[in-house]
């Protein structure tokens, strides 16, 4: 044991006469240990955690060229004549679409996801607050309504009462009918945030 004490003596000696090799030294540690971390946070999260969904392994994402390009009457054809999966939902672009809330005078960028009103059921996700969408709510002239993620929730104020509000989009008024669990994030790895 006291060859080792001698050693780290020894070494500390020569890093203390020479302080631009152990700043040099120190620098590339540092970048080194960041340059791991984030990496294994990118792995663990693309590959290790699970989604934050009821049966995740049952979970199976079909896609018709361009999601962007079959229309809701598509969807609806697909959904009614479906014979192989228990439900079928659809969702717009994953990482969301850049959009402009309003509430109270706040404005505030978010990405916006178009989910069918089964999206929820479907992955097996209750609201932490309120409630999901109704099959109604999907029909054309119904109230526009919204479920704010708990990321949004927190940025407005994190109050419960907040379902039953109306928050703005563009010209359009649009009611909090609930807020998303704060593990949520969907069908993608960054969680939408209405």
């Amino acid at each position: 044991m006291s060859a080792f004490t001698q050693d780290v003596r020894y070494g500390l000696r020569m890093l203390r006469k020479r302080p631009g090799f152990t700043a040099i030294a120190l620098v590339t540690l540092a970048i080194g240990i960041g340059a791991n971390t984030i990496m294994f946070s990118v792995v663990n999260t693309l590959l290790f955690r699970p989604l934050p969904v009821k049966e995740p392994d049952r979970l199976v994402r079909c896609a018709i060229g361009d999601l962007s390009l079959l229309p809701y009457g598509g969807y609806v054809d697909l959904r009614d004549n479906n014979t192989v999966f228990s439900d079928l939902f659809a969702n717009s672009y994953y990482g969301g679409v850049p959009d402009t809330l309003v509430k109270d005078g706040r404005v505030m960028q978010v990405a916006t996801m178009y989910v069918t009103a089964n999206y929820f059921e479907t992955l097996g996700v209750p609201p932490l607050y309120g409630r999901t969408f109704l099959p109604e709510e999907e029909v054309a002239g119904a109230e526009p309504v919204v479920v704010l993620s708990y990321r949004t929730w927190q940025r407005l104020g994190a109050e419960p009462e907040m379902v039953g509000q109306y928050v703005r989009f563009y010209r359009t008024l649009f009611r909090v009918i609930g807020v998303a669990p704060k593990t949520f994030t969907g069908t993608a790895v960054i969680s939408p945030d209405v």
